[in-house]
């Protein structure tokens, strides 16, 4: 049997510039409620490129706890905006981008669905928070069978993958951490299959500063 791995990933994300510097690109913005005005937390938010055959995501944050979400796209132009969450309908709207946006108030309908039969089975939560870093079980997911953990990591809020197969948080490089150790295998080298959890700490503890400082 395979042995189950974590894989690590810390992102040290470094900002110099002012907020209203549009190099940067294009902040959009807003607040996640229901139709009966209860914020919506922990939503999947995503800006998708409209000019392709497929709405290719470009960026994917999570709605705070208390429904707000900002993400940032580098060019302006038509997006398609998705937010999803589980209870509620999805929600798509195509966006058009010329400055930083604020969307305002985002209300989704529930998802209201009378089932025969009710199956409870004990599975590990899918997303974990914790006060220093979030942790997604992926031992359980389906989306991962015969991938790699590049294809997890593309599934995972925040978390984007450039054009070399590196994993990025808001355009911030990722030191990949396997079992508590730095690790030189390529993403899509490492199967899924073998992964247990994915952690991400945006916010890393000395301990992997150091690390980092030495080039790994």
């Amino acid at each position: 049997m395979l042995k189950k791995i974590s894989l690590l990933l810390t992102f040290i994300v470094f900002s110099t510039f002012a907020q209203t510097d549009t190099t940067l690109g294009f902040t959009i913005k807003g607040l996640i409620s229901s139709q009966n005005n209860d914020l919506v937390g922990f939503a999947v938010v995503s800006a998708q490129n409209t000019n392709s055959e497929t709405d290719t995501t470009i960026i994917s944050v999570e709605s705070s706890e208390t429904g707000a979400f900002e993400l940032k796209v580098k060019t302006k132009g038509n997006y398609k905006l998705k937010i999803t969450n589980d209870g509620y309908n999805d929600f798509s709207k195509i966006i058009t981008i010329e400055n930083n946006t604020d969307l305002g108030i985002i209300k989704m309908s529930e998802n209201v669905t009378v089932l025969k039969e009710v199956v409870m089975v004990d599975e590990k939560p899918q997303a974990k928070l914790n006060i220093d870093k979030r942790t997604f079980e992926v031992a359980n997911n389906l989306n991962a069978v015969g991938g790699t953990a590049e294809t997890v990591l593309k599934n995972i809020p925040s978390v984007t993958i450039d054009n070399d197969g590196n994993a990025q948080l808001r355009n911030a490089s990722a030191t990949i951490y396997v079992d508590g150790k730095p690790t030189q295998l390529a993403l899509n080298q490492i199967p899924a299959g073998q992964l247990e959890s994915v952690e991400l700490i945006t916010n890393p503890s000395s301990k992997y500063e150091a690390a980092a400082s030495k080039g790994i």
